[in-house]
């Protein structure tokens, strides 16, 4: 900026460049004393306001008298058509009238030369118009703003008309109205007391909405919390003063909507009171996806701004909390129903929340897991590694703290047993945990120890499928019991977890091949961040194998279960006759079978759809290689089940019965929603006997499951 002083007066040129080196703004001024009135006048007659260079006309000018009268002429015109003029209309010495006229002002290059202001886009034009008759003002404004945006939230045509007039009595009185798209959608009208010596003023203003679209909160939320949609209606008179306004009225809710990425919330159209400083909710029904709703009753008390306090119950029953498909960067998808009695109380800088939360059998809810101990498919990780030298030691000035906004939460947390959870272990779904099961458990939060959990999450039924280094794609099968145990923080709990998976393969003894159906699998314990992982490995239909495998250590059945993982076969370290050897007919199902189970994961996501391929020998020594598939769906809310499996073998004395591919066939119905009582009925043609062979059953069961801590209390039907 330069200034100097003149014999007559002074004068300014004021330049502004960014960070860039581009000239934004480029305005001189100068000022002069003429006949008793100052007297401005802009040079050069071609500034540069908002990067943009205008024109002005030579005979500007503007003058304030020194009896408070203003003159001017001042028309700046831009090479787009952008126009900004201040003019005053002759008149008589009792009267003035000045006009401010605006045309396609350009927002965002306005707003970009002011340093912390928010990023405003829009075309702004309009007038406003200053009268004065004797001692009566008045003013007026006709301002509309086209394509209008505020943080790049779309609020479209926004106008603005509106009148001030000051009263005689020092009070001051408002009235206008705003504009959406043309018509209006708001009105105001009152007046403002004389302002008292703390600087408030009275209050007495009614407001009207009318159709008032929420879309236009947007803008003020911050970037990918909510999306805000609907309209407000009803009317508002306020009262009090300026520091403590006192609202009284109603305010109904049309078609109001809040989506987010997890969540797509929708409000029942709903009268909202307010009563003095208080906005009265009256089990206000709030909706997901579902048709059941989330009910809020209770009080948000404005009578301090600065401690606007909260006291509000939230109940809901068969409530559908989560109903999303999967998409690109979804941390969770699927359905989650609950049942939820929770209380919320406090100021907005101090919140408590408690309550009771269940978790419904329903529920049907996939987590992708993003950040793990355990490692899918990453051999070469940690093989090269960028690190950028740049200094990050930072010298900042000292600023002022924020005040915390502390909230305390303690919430009761049941799962209960035919709640479906699946935890995907790598980005593509190759690698998952499916449970069924339940528990009870016990949420807290606080600034102090951050988020905890308690209790015990036991798993009814599951499946693992994993792949590690040299081990290819398995699948086993989680152990009913297994659970895991949360003593503090959510993302360390304990692990106690057994699955296995079903494989065939041949052996021989006394120069006599046979086959062996071992259960081979992994049992993890510890916590999460330090896991225990063990291999093990049984044969419970073969008791020759079995006590070969009781009498090895720990050690050896490990190392014995991982060969059998990755190449099929058994092999052992002691060479004794029931080691089958190294086989290249082994070897070659083993990688077959893992190819067929990464196939069908990533070709069949959306259908429970399994294969397998194993080597066998028939009783006369012949090898044979049976191929099975295994079909299992749920429906109608995980309420029915069906499984479909079958086995076809081939080779020389291979026995396929019945004329079906077809051997077993199962449908379960939950009887209730808690998951104790099934109906099954069954149909297996694959079914062994030890006095009669093979056999074909069906019928149908009725199966009852209770927990209990005694063997007495099965028995024990009525509560205490």
């Amino acid at each position: 900026m330069e200034a100097q002083l003149t014999d007559t007066g002074s004068v300014a040129r004021l330049r502004y460049y960014d960070e860039r080196g581009r000239l934004g703004v480029d305005l001189g001024l100068d000022a002069a004393i003429v006949d008793e009135s100052l007297r401005l006048r802009l040079n050069p007659l071609n500034p540069v306001l908002a990067y943009r260079t205008f024109s002005v006309n030579p005979d500007n000018y503007f003058s304030l008298h020194r009896r408070n009268r203003i003159a001017a002429d001042i028309r700046l015109t831009g090479a787009d058509g952008t126009g900004l003029a201040l003019y005053s209309t002759p008149d008589d010495e009792a009267r003035q009238n000045i006009t401010l006229g605006m045309k396609d002002i350009n927002l965002g290059s306005l707003f970009s030369v002011v340093p912390y202001a928010p990023r405003v886009t829009g075309m702004l034009e309009g007038d406003i118009h200053l009268l004065q008759h004797d001692t009566n003002l008045s003013i007026s404004a006709d301002v509309t703003a086209s394509n209008l945006t505020y943080e790049q939230a779309p609020l479209g045509q926004l106008g603005v008309q509106a009148v001030y007039m000051p009263n005689t009595d020092g009070s001051h009185f408002v009235d206008g109205s705003l504009l959406h798209t043309g018509m209006p959608v708001a009105t105001f009208g009152g007046t403002l007391g004389k302002a008292h010596a703390d600087g408030t003023m009275s209050l007495d203003v009614d407001v009207a909405l009318e159709r008032f679209p929420l879309s236009l909160a947007n803008g003020f939320v911050p970037d990918g919390i909510a999306t805000l949609a609907g309209q407000l209606m009803g009317d508002i008179h306020l009262s009090g003063n300026t520091a403590r306004p006192l609202a009284q009225g109603a305010v109904l809710t049309q078609d109001v909507r809040v989506t987010s990425n997890a969540y797509n919330l929708r409000l029942a159209d709903d009268t909202l009171h307010l009563e003095q400083t208080r906005l009265r909710m009256d089990s206000l029904r709030v909706y997901s996806t579902g048709n059941e709703p989330l009910l809020v009753h209770g009080t948000v008390d404005f009578a301090r701004p600065d401690q606007i306090a909260v006291d509000m119950s939230l109940a809901a029953t068969n409530y559908e909390l989560i109903n999303a498909r999967r998409q690109t960067g979804a941390v969770a998808y699927g359905r989650a129903y609950v049942d939820c009695n929770a209380r919320l109380r406090g100021t907005l800088d101090n919140m408590r929340l408690m309550g009771n939360v269940k978790v419904l059998s329903a529920t049907d809810l996939t987590y992708v897991l993003t950040d793990s101990p355990l490692s899918a498919d990453d051999p070469l990780a940690g093989l090269v590694e960028f690190v950028d030298f740049t200094d990050t030691v930072r010298i900042e000035a000292p600023t002022e703290r924020p005040r915390p906004q502390n909230i305390n939460i303690f919430m009761g947390l049941q799962i209960e047993d035919a709640a479906q959870l699946h935890c995907l272990l790598s980005a593509d779904g190759t690698n998952y945990v499916d449970l069924e099961g339940g528990g009870d458990l016990t949420m807290t939060y606080s600034p102090e120890r951050d988020l905890q959990l308690n209790g015990r999450y036991t798993v009814t039924s599951g499946t693992l499928k994993y792949t590690m280094m040299v081990i290819p794609l398995r699948e086993f099968v989680i152990h009913s019991g297994s659970y895991v145990e949360f003593r503090g923080p959510v993302m360390n709990p304990y692990l106690s977890l057994s699955a296995t998976e079903r494989v065939t393969t041949t052996i021989t003894q006394n120069d006599k091949p046979r086959s062996v159906a071992f259960d081979v699998g992994m049992d993890i314990s510890q916590t999460l961040d330090n896991m225990g992982l063990e291999f093990t490995i049984e044969a419970p239909e073969d008791m020759t194998v079995q006590n070969e495998l009781a009498s090895m250590s720990t050690e050896q059945r490990g190392r014995v279960a991982v060969t059998m993982l990755a190449t099929g076969m058994y092999i052992t370290d002691s060479g004794s006759l029931t080691s089958g050897g190294l086989s290249t007919q082994n070897a070659l199902n083993a990688f077959l079978q893992s190819q067929i189970s990464n196939i069908t994961s990533k070709a069949l996501k959306t259908i429970d759809l399994s294969m397998g391929v194993e080597q066998g020998t028939s009783a006369t020594g012949a090898t044979t290689t049976d191929y099975s598939f295994r079909f299992a769906k749920r429906f109608w809310g995980n309420r029915i089940s069906v499984i479909v499996g079958g086995r076809v073998s081939t080779g020389e004395d291979a026995t396929n019965t019945g004329q079906s591919l077809i051997d077993n066939v199962s449908i379960e119905y939950r009887l209730d929603k808690s998951a104790t009582r099934y109906v099954t009925v069954f149909y297996d043609k694959d079914r062994e006997s030890l006095l009669d062979g093979e056999v074909m059953e069906m019928g149908a069961a009725l199966v009852l499951r209770r927990k209990s801590n005694r063997l007495g209390e099965l028995f024990l039907f009525k509560s205490r």
